[in-house]
């Protein structure tokens, strides 16, 4: 998967767990923070699945299904961490 496609996907997914919360913080400050930490804990594999010229490799098209699992965990943990302790002092930033 391309980092577009990654960051897609990580995108997606964020905007999707966050609806289901009304508890946390939307500020660009805690989305970048709950990006940055589920790339940081995604496995480097999942990076590393994009061959030569782009084309996606027939290993990625097995893992796809666990890759999107993974993602989301991480991304689940990630949201749960900056709640529990944002980078700032200010009130949870509201539904956009």
């Amino acid at each position: 998967m391309s980092r577009e496609g990654m960051k897609n996907l990580l995108g997606k997914s964020l905007e999707q767990l966050l609806d289901l919360r009304d508890d946390i913080c939307r500020c660009d400050r805690c989305r970048a923070d709950m990006v940055m930490r589920t790339m940081d804990n995604l496995p480097a594999r999942y990076m590393d699945m994009i061959t030569e010229g782009g084309h996606v490799s027939p290993e990625f098209n097995d893992e796809q299904i666990q890759l999107t699992a993974t993602v989301i965990r991480e991304l689940m943990d990630a949201i749960n961490h900056i709640a529990r302790s944002p980078y700032h002092e200010t009130e949870p930033a509201p539904r956009k």
